[in-house]
């Protein structure tokens, strides 16, 4: 299946704005995104609550795609938006994971690829603390043209996605490799951390 978004241009049109893109050092995300991208697949971006419009106007404007394909923007509330395109019939996922949902046993889709914006005051992020969400879009290094955060910091993330779905191999993997404890410095809630701290003892532990 052919790749045709320009998500090179897109990324160069933000390039003023305050986000980043998370979660991209994952299995089938190639050292060039955005230049390929992962079929089937979604990409991250939290942004900052002025940008938010902006944003979204730039993917509305730049995401073209051959005829039969479809288009679909999807607000979950006024702090995401998700652009969603469909292939005209369905395929196979490459690089399939152990969370993908399955059609008669195989991971089959219509996703050609989803690019997925929220700010950070979205309620995904509720469990963090607002000296961390303050600080997120200070200090970005950017790889290909994409804002990225440290290592330091995407785990944080990682925990969050890890705790929402611990079947997330490629995401304990990267903590127990870039993570630590300071993660629980970065969590608002006292409840949640203890609920989930052994998690994070084990992985940085071991």
């Amino acid at each position: 299946m052919n790749q045709f978004l320009d998500l090179e241009k897109i990324f160069s049109l933000a390039s003023d704005l305050r986000y980043c893109a998370i979660k991209i050092d994952t299995p089938g995300f190639k050292k060039d995104f955005p230049k390929s991208y992962p079929l089937g697949r979604d990409v991250d971006i939290v942004c900052h609550t002025k940008d938010f419009d902006k944003l979204f106007k730039i993917c509305d404007n730049n995401i073209s795609y051959p005829k039969d394909h479809t288009r679909h923007i999807i607000r979950d509330s006024k702090t995401q938006a998700r652009f969603r395109i469909h292939a005209p019939g369905y395929f196979l996922r490459p690089n399939p994971r152990p969370t993908d949902k399955m059609i008669q046993g195989k991971p089959w889709t219509q996703l050609h690829f989803q690019i997925d914006i929220t700010t950070e005051k979205d309620r995904a992020y509720s469990h963090l603390s607002n000296e961390f969400l303050n600080s997120l879009f200070f200090n970005l290094k950017s790889v290909n043209g994409v804002n990225v955060l440290s290592s330091e910091k995407e785990s944080v993330f990682r925990f969050l996605s890890l705790v929402k779905s611990k079947r997330s191999s490629h995401h304990s993997d990267y903590i127990s490799r870039y993570g630590s404890l300071k993660i629980l410095e970065s969590l608002r809630c006292e409840n949640f951390k203890n609920l989930h701290k052994d998690v994070l003892h084990n992985l940085v532990n071991c």
